[in-house]
Formats: C-alpha cells, sequence, structure tokens
C-alpha cells in the first residue's frame, strides 16, 4: 500500500514510524521550519531525511502545489497527524482509499485546534484520540477508532502528552491491521454532539485573577511546558507560573485582600487571592531570567499585587 503523510512534531513522528514499518511512505509533507522542532519535539523533517522519504514543506498557502505533487505521486491513502492544514476536497479524493486523520479527542467533541489543552482548561475528567476520515468539514468524517484517556486532578498538559503518545502508537498498528483487510468500518459522528475551540496563542495565557481558583488552576497546568505558559505582571514585570494549586492551608489574619493580591507567603511558594478562593504557587520565573525564582528568600511581600498588564493604568 503506497501512503503519503503529513504531520508535526512528536505525535507526528509516532504515526509515521509505524506506517513506515509496514506500508511503502512515498513522500512526507511536513510544516514549514520551526525552532521547536527537534528540540521541544521530535522532528518529522529529520525522520524523513533520515529514511530516505522524499520531504516536502509546502505550507498552508501553496495548496495546488501539493495537489499537483499528491496527483504525481498517486498514493492509495494519505495519513494525518498533527497537520495545522486544512486539505481541499480536490487532495482528498486522490487517493483511492482517501485520507484518515489523528486527532487527539474523543469526537465529535472538541474539534479543532488545542483539543487537549482546551480540555484541561475546561476542567474535562477524560479526554482521547479518534482515528477518522477526512471529509470536507474540520473534524467532521467518519470514525474509525477511538480510545479514552483519563485525566487525573494534578495531570499537566506533558502528563496527558505522555499517556497520548502510547495512545498514537496502539492506535496507527491498529489502524494498519484494519486496512490490511480491506477498508476500515466507519462510524458517523453525531454533529449535535459536537463541540469546536480555536486554536491557542501565548497572550491566550494571561491569568485573569478574579476567576475562580480551579479555573487558575486548570490554566496553568494547561499551558505549562512545553507551551508558552501562563503568565501575570507584577510591579512591571511578566512572570511566568509553571506550576500552581488550590491552596488548602491555613491563613493568617490579615486585612481584606483583592484578586490578584499576595495574601500569603512561605519559603515553598506565595499564596495568591482569586476570585473564590486561593491560589498557591511553588513555580513561577520572571520574564528573561534563566531560572525559577527561589521562595527560601522570600522575594515577594504581602500585599503585592499580581495585574493584568505589565503597568497599572
Amino acid at each position: 500500500m503506497k501512503t503519503v503523510f503529513m504531520g508535526n512534531h512528536t505525535v507526528g513522528v509516532i504515526v509515521l514510524n509505524e506506517f513506515m514499518k509496514r506500508t511503502d511512505v512515498a513522500a512526507v509533507f511536513a510544516h514549514p521550519d520551526d525552532a521547536d522542532d527537534g528540540v521541544l519535539y521530535l522532528s518529522v523533517k529529520e525522520t524523513a531525511k533520515k529514511n530516505n522519504i522524499p520531504l516536502f514543506q509546502f505550507g498552508g498557502k501553496r495548496n495546488d502545489e501539493l495537489e499537483r505533487k499528491i496527483r504525481e505521486i498517486s498514493p492509495d491513502l494519505i495519513i494525518i497527524a498533527d497537520y495545522r492544514y486544512l486539505l481541499k476536497s480536490e487532495v482528498i479524493g486522490i487517493p483511492g482509499r482517501g485520507a484518515i486523520n489523528f486527532h487527539p479527542s474523543l469526537l465529535p467533541k472538541y474539534r479543532g485546534r488545542a483539543p487537549v489543552n482546551w480540555a484541561i482548561i475546561n476542567g474535562e475528567k477524560k479526554c482521547g484520540l479518534t482515528v477518522h476520515y477526512v471529509d470536507d468539514g474540520m473534524d467532521t468524517g467518519d470514525i474509525i477508532l477511538q480510545e479514552e484517556v483519563e485525566i487525573l486532578f494534578e495531570d499537566t498538559i506533558k502528563d496527558i502528552h505522555d499517556k497520548l503518545f502510547l495512545v498514537y502508537a496502539d492506535l496507527a498498528k491498529r489502524t494498519i491491521d484494519l486496512l490490511e483487510h480491506g477498508d476500515p468500518p466507519r462510524y458517523r459522528q453525531n454533529h449535535s454532539e459536537a463541540t469546536e475551540f480555536p486554536r491557542r496563542r501565548p497572550e491566550d495565557g494571561l491569568i485573569h485573577w478574579e476567576s475562580a481558583t480551579l479555573d487558575i488552576y486548570n490554566l496553568v497546568r494547561a499551558v505549562t511546558h512545553p507551551y508558552p505558559g501562563a503568565f501575570s505582571f507584577i510591579e512591571g514585570e511578566k512572570y511566568f507560573i509553571w506550576q500552581c494549586k488550590p491552596f488548602g492551608g491555613h491563613l493568617p489574619a490579615a486585612p481584606e485582600t483583592v484578586p490578584g493580591e499576595i495574601c500569603y507567603r512561605d519559603k515553598g511558594g506565595i499564596g495568591v487571592r482569586s476570585g473564590d478562593g486561593v491560589v498557591y504557587i511553588p513555580k513561577t520565573q520572571r520574564e528573561g531570567s534563566p531560572a525559577v525564582i527561589d521562595f527560601a528568600s522570600l522575594p515577594f511581600s504581602i500585599g503585592q499585587k499580581f495585574i493584568s498588564c505589565r503597568h497599572a493604568s
């Protein structure tokens, strides 16, 4: 079976590796070069080069060129994993067996971009991976396989990625098993239950301290490493909050505080007032500093306040 692979990052490499073992991968289409590629994530580009597979990096605005190349290759199947560009229907229709995508959510829930981040932000207890046929919509095609992954209360985005990496490999193998025995089954999505979410940008990590403690906690763990991080400002300086948790200790008697105000400190971290409680922060880093804050020196004072912009208006 001649295949073409389109993908990116570690999950792309995982799926590509499985298809290289059991299909003839005739070409790889990767994203344009990214500074994080091969550093924070495994590189699809380098995997293709290492295995002497023809590599193309057209990007999203050169769909006509991509279409011409796919027609030239004439694959039986297109495999997609973390490829950010939607394909034209003309491209989807070229392979005789269509195109399949690995999408990290339990479709029809969380169609669109950054589904795992959004699931954690929204306090979901589970996410997952869906293998589905590609059609003209965004993550709307019929489902082939689906597997759930539990989101524990203490899980960060990295923890969920680590769990999902194993599922990507497993579902890739199972998908190939099905393909080798004919056309895989297809189950129509219940579109009435669909939810859709947009891409996230670094600036979306801004913490709104008037929010509920759990909402702040979920945001922080959803965008911590390897993502850009949640952040706030204090006295003109930007601080990334890499870790936090709902405060469970006893607060000493103190004047009434407002959201964003530091109301507790010890040698392990600080407590910041939220909309309905206190967020304890044991790991934060000032922008431009190579190291996280050492709280043993008690660098913050009770009454200092985090705000949503670099300078108060």
